[in-house]
């Protein structure tokens, strides 16, 4: 079955975000964030006094009787070469607040959900391998959760979903093929390598069915009982200055 429901769950996700993403900052959160983008891309430094943003904002902090945004930088950082291409257009926050509010959130937050998306949609076929249910599942995590919110604003929480998602399946792919208790025949040869001497003879011995102190032992041949062994010929030691004399159980 072709996979045609996903391009197009993916394409109405990335409409919506087209059509959804806000015109203006929803409250000190993404004003905080905005104006160090701004800093950073007009003045050149991180502190934010006297940009445009700032004047929408209580998140801040004070050092060295400069201010800061509060936030992490890194979404901020993400959103500069954005920002920057705008300003190069004419298009700034202080200028045009809405034009350049859209812009910057539509390139930064919702490319980055929508790449978050796709990579869901590379991996559902492991697990789904109905194209309608990806496409189903693709819909539900874009139009339909916490996250699409936040996917219209310029918020962290949809770059740090996609990041998180990457790096799940980063470490899927490491333990399905080539790590941890689901790797490959092969890594588990390279694995059983790397173990001491002592544990690869009790693995060698378990899977060749022989003891761990005698050589490999055919399955067919018959063992030795107590009864056996009782009745075999027996042997004492002489004690010392006695003469040698041999001694059966039979005598």
């Amino acid at each position: 079955m072709r996979r045609w429901p996903v391009a197009a769950a993916l394409i109405a996700v990335t409409l919506f975000l087209v059509v959804a993403t806000q015109t203006r900052q929803g409250g000190w959160n993404d004003a905080s964030r905005l104006a160090m983008v701004e800093a950073i891309a007009e003045h050149g430094h991180l502190w934010v006094d006297g940009t445009q943003m700032s004047r929408y904002t209580g998140d801040v902090a004070r050092i060295d009787g400069k201010f800061y945004s509060d936030k992490p930088p890194a979404l901020a950082f993400a959103a500069v070469p954005v920002y920057a291409a705008e300003k190069a257009l004419g298009i700034t926050f202080r200028g045009n607040l809405p034009r350049a509010y859209y812009w910057t959130t539509l390139l930064t937050i919702g490319v980055s959900t929508v790449a978050g998306l796709a990579v869901l949609a590379w991996f559902l076929p492991r697990i789904a391998p109905d194209p309608r249910w990806q496409a189903a599942t693709i819909l539900a995590v874009g139009l339909g959760t916490l996250n699409t919110a936040y996917s219209v604003t310029f918020s962290n929480h949809p770059p740090s979903a996609t990041a998180l998602l990457v790096a799940f399946l980063l470490l899927w792919h490491w333990r399905r093929f080539g790590g941890g208790l689901a790797a490959s025949p092969g890594a588990h040869s390279r694995s059983a390598s790397r173990r001491s001497p002592i544990t690869a003879r009790r693995s060698t011995c378990r899977h060749f069915s022989c003891t761990s102190h005698g050589p490999m032992r055919d399955r067919a041949a018959p063992r030795t009982t107590q009864h056996d062994r009782m009745a075999a010929p027996t042997a004492r030691r002489p004690s010392r200055g006695a003469p040698s004399r041999c001694w059966s159980s039979r005598s």
